[in-house]
């Protein structure tokens, strides 16, 4: 697996020669997708739509830029890389996590922005809502919207932003359930059907395998065929040989020795 450069680099590069960064974008989704594809993972949770607002101790440089227009070029070359492959790409942090100081790994972050400072962050989703198969919303409680609940677990930003306005029909994932920004929401069983009941189709518990099985053995979550037909969308695989044969290709062996 080749460790690939922060996104937020090519802003740098952006700002020198913007062709060879949009080229760079689209070389290192289809990089990503590749080698993932070839170690039999299907789905990578990418790219990061957030805005690098300089405040935020999780986001940084996981963003592609400063803006929501230079976030909407980057990104969307690096999906044009992961569409080559036909891996999905999945957009996260729904409506956008770039704009908080918090960690919502370490504690629930509270954005009380303005909602004319928020529907900025949205309008790279809205933008690049054609070329998304998945969305990942935030551990991110937005008080100007929301005063009760996380995007991840509320009805408001799932159902009636992301569904209705935004007439979103692919995947949505919620975001890990063992992190800290989902804690305060009760045990695992409750999060899980919180996340459900707000228009998840899939529910992630990653690093908790103990709240994973209360959440399994609880028989809380409901069968939802909706949500079983759109995941069956995101899965395409070609043969191994083929994913062999670009893995030995002289595209990827020049992005081995890539200096940004």
């Amino acid at each position: 697996m080749t460790r690939l450069p922060a996104m937020g680099e090519l802003k740098h590069l952006a700002q020198k020669n913007n062709l060879s960064a949009q080229h760079l974008a689209q070389e290192l989704g289809w990089l990503m997708a590749l080698e993932m594809k070839w170690c039999g993972v299907d789905i990578s949770f990418a790219p990061v739509l957030d805005i690098d607002r300089n405040n935020s101790k999780i986001i940084g440089d996981r963003a592609f830029a400063h803006t929501a227009a230079e976030v909407m070029d980057l990104a969307a070359y690096f999906m044009e890389g992961m569409a080559e492959l036909q891996m999905p790409a999945i957009g996260k942090h729904f409506p956008g996590h770039g704009g908080v100081c918090q960690d919502s790994h370490l504690e629930l972050p509270l954005d009380s922005r303005k909602e004319s400072v928020i529907l900025e962050d949205l309008q790279v989703f809205k933008a690049l809502m054609p070329k998304l198969q998945g969305i990942m919303p935030a551990h991110v409680l937005y008080t100007e919207f929301d005063q009760e609940k996380p995007a991840g677990f509320s009805p408001f930003w799932i159902q009636h932003q992301l569904r209705d306005k935004l007439n979103f029909d692919g995947v949505v994932f919620s975001d890990d359930l063992s992190m800290e920004g989902a804690a305060a929401f009760g045990d695992f069983p409750n999060r899980a059907l919180l996340a459900q009941e707000a228009g998840c189709d899939m529910i992630l518990v990653c690093n908790n395998r103990q709240g994973l099985l209360e959440i399994l053995n609880s028989n809380i979550l409901k069968r939802a065929s909706t949500s079983e037909s759109r995941l069956k969308t995101l899965f395409h695989r070609e043969s191994f040989e083929f994913y062999h044969q670009a893995m030995l290709s002289s595209r990827r062996t020049k992005l081995l020795h890539l200096e940004l």
